[in-house]
């Protein structure tokens, strides 16, 4: 079958029009594909990593040295996902502070941009997170190409203090939860 844009087309679950290379924190969350669990289990209410959940911690602590503009929050690798708080800081200022009682930017839309292109877009990083922990999973068990993640992410853009506290005591939550429903990265 051909491509047809009327039938393949997927909708975007980004806020359109909104520049997501700006300064700003976003809560990410990044599931494994067909959501099976990879990283290891939870046990008592406690995350107990495999081999591959500790490659992707370490893969996610490494994007501040990736990218220069990023500053890593709270984070949390679960059986079958990953949620973080990622900051994308000011270009030549010291950042964002994320100390309780700081001013987060104002985040606002801005005009049209190629956003996958940028390389400090959230898009980028997150991609380039996905590559890097795809490309060790797939070498270290010499296989060729197998999905190691859902094709897409989901991201919230964190407004103000109140909600990026929220946010943080919800992925420190996670593990002990890890029975409850965890919708709230589709619902929040």
């Amino acid at each position: 079958m051909s491509y047809d844009p009327a039938i393949h087309h997927r909708r975007s679950i980004r806020l359109a029009g909104y520049d997501y290379s700006q300064p700003g924190a976003y809560f990410i969350t990044i599931l494994t594909h067909g959501r099976v669990s990879r990283f290891g289990e939870v046990i008592d209410g406690c995350m107990q990593l495999n081999e591959v959940g500790e490659m992707a911690v370490r893969k996610w602590l490494d994007l501040e040295s990736r990218f220069s503009l990023v500053e890593l929050d709270e984070f949390v690798v679960m059986p079958n996902h990953l949620h973080g708080i990622l900051i994308i800081k000011c270009k030549g200022a010291a950042g964002l502070s994320t100390e309780t009682g700081s001013e987060i930017e104002q985040l606002r839309p801005s005009g049209v941009q190629n956003l996958h292109t940028s390389p400090d877009s959230l898009a980028v990083i997150v991609r380039s997170y996905k590559s890097s922990v795809s490309r060790w999973f797939n070498s270290s068990r010499f296989s060729h190409g197998e999905a190691l993640w859902h094709r897409n992410y989901y991201e919230s853009i964190i407004r103000d203090e109140g909600e990026w506290e929220k946010i943080r005591q919800y992925i420190q939550a996670n593990p002990t939860n890890w029975l409850a429903k965890d919708e709230y990265f589709i619902e929040g």
